[in-house]
């Protein structure tokens, strides 16, 4: 009465259960990656589009500039140019997303310069 069975049912009910947990942990493990590297990713278009627009916008009216107009003429855009193009100021960019800023950088027509040794930690 007292005694333990142990059989192939039972041995094949305690591999399964294992696999099933090996199965959602590493689910979890991949969601949690997966959602911190798209918040990440998410955060910096994010704040790359908000530093867009907050460079496009017009001086009177507030209003932003279609995509595909002229360069932008806003307060913040014209102080920035004038500072980079006189030489009084230079914009370093380090990070992840340096290289998409770069990039934004270059359509506004605004010379930057990219730190590379920020960039070996990402990806």
């Amino acid at each position: 009465m007292g005694e333990e069975k142990k059989g192939k049912n039972e041995q094949c009910w305690t591999h399964g259960r294992q696999k099933d947990l090996g199965y959602h942990l590493g689910y979890n493990l991949g969601f949690e990656s997966g959602f911190e590297k798209g918040y990440t990713e998410g955060s910096a278009l994010g704040y790359n589009n908000g530093f867009l627009a907050a460079l496009r916008l017009s001086e009177g009216s507030g209003a932003e500039e279609s995509p595909g107009a002229d360069p932008p003429y806003g307060r913040v855009y014209q102080v920035i140019r004038k500072l980079v193009d006189s030489g009084q100021l230079s914009i370093f960019l380090s990070g992840c997303a340096a290289r998409e800023a770069e990039t934004l950088f270059k359509l506004l027509l605004v010379d930057v310069h990219v730190v590379t040794k920020a960039l070996d930690n990402c990806r």
